[in-house]
């Protein structure tokens, strides 16, 4: 009983800790103006506390509020006009997520050549379908999940990074920065409104095991409304900072001290995977770009293998298409949770086989 005691109250302390380094973050690179800086400055502060100091902690729940809250927000995007643009354009949403597919099993393949790594490792390490949901299925089907983790979070925060900078400097917005002419003020009663539908999103999301249901479940819902012209509340800032928060705080608890000291041969792996990984998907955003004439920020959120929330963020302070990217992501992750870990069975199967016959 003591023993559990004292395990709570580490526990405590770190979450303690954790979250003053994510605000100490957050203001932190607010203050630089730097990108998605209540994502970013809590992530790199949470990294540098769990290598310095103590090992970050943040309970799984935090992690899920930030999801529901974003999930809500990313849904009021979803106004009537944007649902007839992502309508006359969802042979790209199609097309495109085959396309992406297609150049992570490439740069897996490449980097299994390199590091020696077994297939389901490199695959799984390289496929952009939603970090937890790829580690997990990896080591199902017989991967190494430390080295997928690796892979995956490494990437995840190079495209964090990289995109949204590239873009803020280099991009003019497409669309309005806010693009929801019928909302009303902030006010309780709709925030109210807001969170019952994000909660029967989470139910309906559960219920028909939607991947990340906590994100695309209240998402969803409320895109529904959206699209319905239901005139529906605004999320305040304050909610959306906490949201990233928790968030960025996740992603950087992900990076154990003693699994980056034993594994860190794999670190070279993640980021050379990363990057050229990365550079694939703005190629393939061009492509996208001159086929659908969608502007090229929103064919490169569009085309990012980074995550569902991380990518419509940087659609919004950028002044990108909000509904096609997550259009695009949220696709391309029930896809890549569903379709690929079978695809990648029935392919890795046909190899070993081939390899047996060749060897005997």
């Amino acid at each position: 009983m003591k023993l559990n005691t004292s395990i709570n109250k580490d526990k405590y302390v770190s979450f303690f800790f954790t979250l003053l380094a994510g605000l100490l973050g957050g203001n932190l690179f607010s203050l630089l103006s730097l990108p998605l800086p209540w994502i970013l400055g809590p992530l790199f502060l949470t990294v540098i506390l769990t290598m310095t100091v103590k090992e970050a902690y943040s309970p799984n729940k935090c992690t899920l509020v930030g999801y529901f809250i974003l999930g809500i927000s990313m849904g009021l995007y979803f106004v009537p006009e944007m649902g007839a643009i992502i309508l006359e354009r969802l042979e790209f949403v199609i097309v495109m997520t085959v396309v992406v597919f297609l150049i992570s099993v490439l740069n897996g393949v490449i980097y299994k050549n390199i590091f020696k790594l077994d297939w389901v490792t490199a695959i799984f390490g390289s496929i952009p379908g939603g970090t937890a949901q790829m580690i997990d299925i990896g080591k199902e089907l017989g991967g190494k999940p430390e080295i997928i983790a690796i892979q995956q979070f490494i990437r995840l925060v190079l495209v964090v990074m990289i995109i949204p900078s590239i873009l803020i400097i280099s991009s003019k917005p497409a669309y309005p920065v806010i693009e929801k002419i019928d909302t009303v003020d902030v006010n309780l009663t709709g925030l109210l409104i807001l969170f019952v539908l994000g909660c029967l999103g989470v139910i309906i999301g559960k219920f028909m095991k939607i991947p990340l249901h906590f994100l695309t479940g209240p998402l969803i819902v409320v895109s529904i409304f959206s699209l319905a012209g239901v005139s529906l509340g605004e999320v305040p800032p304050i909610l959306l900072h906490i949201a990233q928060l928790f968030i960025g705080v996740n992603i950087g608890t992900n990076f154990k001290k003693k699994e980056m000291v034993e594994y860190r041969k794999y670190l070279l792996v993640g980021l050379l995977a990363g990057i050229t990984l990365t550079g694939m998907s703005f190629i393939a955003a061009f492509l996208l770009y001159m086929w659908s004439g969608i502007d090229y920020a929103t064919a490169v959120l569009c085309m990012a293998p980074g995550g569902v929330a991380e990518m419509s963020l940087t659609a919004v302070v950028i002044g990108a298409n909000v509904p096609m990217v997550a259009a695009f992501q949220v696709f391309r992750m029930l896809v890549f949770i569903s379709i690929v870990p079978k695809l990648i069975v029935l392919i890795t199967n046909k190899i070993r086989i081939k390899s047996k016959a060749l060897e005997q």
